[in-house]
């Protein structure tokens, strides 16, 4: 998933894959976090939270988000009452990915996969690997898939490591590598590929391996195809026909064809954006209720453009038009009013609740705010 920037977090942790897409670290013209004195705090409905988030997810099953934290830890949100329960990890993480049914967690690490319980909230492995934290992918079929991080050098070649929960063995043979470094990663709905996001090549570019033989192999590429950009995070419809980007490109998906990664289609432009990296930082989809939501991302110094940072965009799922977009509530701290940038966005189970985890562009300060489904 994509990885809000750890700033100087990354000197402490240490972690490989510190550095990646980021938040803003400038406010909106006017708007002064942290302002203090006489501020009305009523419309600060953002919740505090209580820890950084380095990586998230939402627990259908549970009814949950799920959060790697510095503590180190996994943390477990729930968004109805923002009461938390945290599970420890024998060290710091950098990305985290869910079991198709939601009950379990795998976290990379710098040499070594954690797997986590949900359900019974407790770790129950720690694996070591011969590679550095980079994206995870949780398979539902006894393997944890690692994509190495290559610490930000994108001239070198790099094998997927394929880690074998029950044997505690990591398939992966950088030496013999064929994959980009950096590369974000989901899991195929049918459980049987994993797509992802290359975005250490220009232009753009998806791939996909096959996880039929439990060790991923079959590498596919598929470079950006001129209408269609790739950048950013992946995210994929619930069908699997499709792969939305963080560019609002969309990609026709049909596994094992020579027609898989397709261009198809684009979300229409949100007006004056104009992003730094991705224009969009994490995606919902809601093809029932014929939408789609997603959190404007890092914007460029022009003072039309970055009001709109963080801001939740709704499209139609099904015309790809913009329907319109609302600002994060403010975060109230210490008496104080604290702008709010999101940087996840998930749907609730029920499919009546928007959930976005956001944090103060200038403080560590993160929260989490609600909103009704429209």
């Amino acid at each position: 998933m994509v990885r809000p920037s750890l700033g100087s977090t990354c000197l402490v942790l240490g972690l490989a894959a510190c550095g990646g897409s980021g938040a803003s670290s400038s406010a909106p013209p006017g708007a002064a976090d942290g302002a203090s004195g006489n501020v009305d705090l009523g419309e600060c409905t953002t919740r505090t939270l209580p820890f950084y988030v380095l990586d998230a997810d939402y627990s259908t099953s549970l009814d949950r988000i799920v959060v790697l934290s510095t503590g180190p830890s996994v943390v477990l949100v729930d968004p109805s009452t923002a009461s938390t329960l945290m599970i420890p990890l024998p060290a710091m993480g950098a990305s985290l990915s869910l079991a198709p049914d939601g009950r379990s967690a795998a976290v990379a690490h710098d040499h070594a996969v954690s797997i986590v319980d949900l359900a019974q909230q407790t770790p129950t492995a720690n694996i070591p690997t011969t590679t550095d934290a980079g994206d995870i992918v949780m398979g539902g079929n006894g393997f944890a898939y690692v994509f190495p991080h290559g610490g930000g050098n994108s001239s070198i070649r790099v094998d997927v490591h394929s880690i074998e929960i029950a044997k505690a063995v990591d398939h992966g043979n950088d030496s013999m590598g064929q994959l980009d470094v950096g590369t974000l990663a989901k899991l195929h709905p049918s459980g049987s590929w994993i797509y992802g996001s290359i975005l250490t090549v220009s232009p753009g570019a998806l791939e996909r391996n096959n996880l039929t033989a439990g060790i991923a192999n079959g590498f596919a590429f598929q470079r950006d195809q001129g209408d269609g950009s790739v950048c950013g995070d992946l995210w994929l419809s619930a069908d699997g026909l499709d792969a939305f980007t963080g560019c609002g490109t969309i990609y026709r998906l049909t596994p094992g064809t020579g027609n898989d990664m397709v261009y198809r289609a684009s979300l229409q432009q949100v007006p004056s954006t104009r992003p730094v990296e991705a224009l969009f930082q994490s995606i919902s989809l809601v093809p029932d209720k014929d939408r789609i939501y997603a959190l404007i991302g890092q914007q460029i110094g022009d003072p039309q453009a970055i009001p709109l940072e963080g801001q939740v965009g709704t499209f139609s799922y099904n015309s790809l038009d913009l329907l319109g977009t609302k600002a994060i509530p403010c975060i109230a701290r210490d008496s104080q009013k604290h702008l709010a940038v999101g940087h996840y966005v998930f749907t609730s189970a029920d499919r009546t609740k928007l959930y976005v985890l956001a944090q103060s562009p200038i403080d560590p300060i993160w929260g989490l705010a609600t909103f009704a489904l429209e």
